[in-house]
């Protein structure tokens, strides 16, 4: 039975998330609480939404400001920009997002555009 990467990284964010709740409301600590997560993937290094998305996220941490934000991969492929800058751009706007955690898929890490972003 061949395991993925991914399935696996899913279950250990599920789990830091989960558990840590678990614990607290064993501790009988009977507070209720809001959790809000945002989430995106498969941007696919096309930018031109990134700037309205960044505006949503912020507005959204102006009311939540614990409110987590995760992205799901696929973001170092997919344009003719991006082979042309590198990604640059991308990540700029990426990294003004403030992501808690974001999967960064094998493909990625192979690639030669996505190695040149890494490590200018």
């Amino acid at each position: 039975m061949r395991f993925s990467f991914k399935l696996l990284t899913i279950i250990l964010l599920t789990s830091s998330l989960i558990l840590p709740t678990s614990i607290l409301a064993a501790e009988g600590d009977n507070e209720n609480f809001s959790l809000t997560i945002m989430h995106m993937n498969d941007t696919h290094a096309h930018v031109e939404p990134l700037p309205r998305m960044l505006t949503a996220i912020n507005e959204v941490r102006a009311e939540e400001p614990e409110a987590l934000l995760f992205h799901g991969g696929d973001v170092f492929s997919g344009t003719l920009y991006f082979n042309q800058y590198k990604g640059k751009a991308d990540l700029a706007l990426l990294n003004m997002m403030g992501f808690d955690a974001w999967y960064l898929e094998i493909m990625s890490l192979t690639s030669v555009q996505a190695r040149m972003v890494i490590n200018p």
